[in-house]
């Protein structure tokens, strides 16, 4: 989701930086995580690339933490059980089934269009929820606090032929 919001030299434009360095306040600080998917292909890569970006965000004094890369998008395996293992409160994808199934944790979701003129839209939306909550951090984690999902409530990843 965030290769939307990529420059030329895979990280981040100027403007998503400075919206993003603006989030994080003394009364909620906010750290952020990569959760991607890389089927098998694409893992050895990725992985360097996940270094490299994260790397360069910390150099900019920006709050990236770190990443998890999964084997699958959704089901055992997949995004929600990296949210309910890691405890993310709030999730960002630029997929529908795979948004659905993060709400299903209880975590906050937000979906991300793939068109430009929606590319900072997941940090306005997360403005707008920091800057409007009335209570204190343990309120705002406990409120998306992410729970394990039982094996019923996993979605079916509609790229494969499996399903869970």
């Amino acid at each position: 989701m965030l290769d939307n919001n990529l420059n030329q030299f895979k990280v981040l434009d100027s403007r998503t930086a400075e919206l993003i360095a603006g989030l994080s306040s003394a009364d909620i600080p906010v750290e952020f995580a990569i959760v991607s998917f890389a089927g098998g292909v694409r893992a050895p890569g990725l992985e360097q690339e996940l270094t490299a970006f994260i790397g360069d965000c910390r150099q900019r004094g920006l709050p990236f933490i770190g990443y998890c890369i999964t084997r699958e998008r959704v089901g055992p395996g997949g995004k929600s059980d990296v949210v309910a293992t890691h405890r993310i409160n709030y999730f960002v994808d630029d997929t529908n089934y795979i948004v659905n199934e993060i709400k299903r944790t209880r975590a906050g979701a937000f979906l991300q269009p793939q068109h430009p003129q929606s590319e900072n839209d997941w940090v306005y939306e997360l403005q707008n929820l920091l800057r409007n909550w009335r209570g204190n951090l343990a309120d705002l984690c406990h409120h998306f606090r992410p729970l394990k999902l039982r094996p019923d409530q996993y979605s079916s990843d509609p790229r494969s032929n499996r399903g869970y």
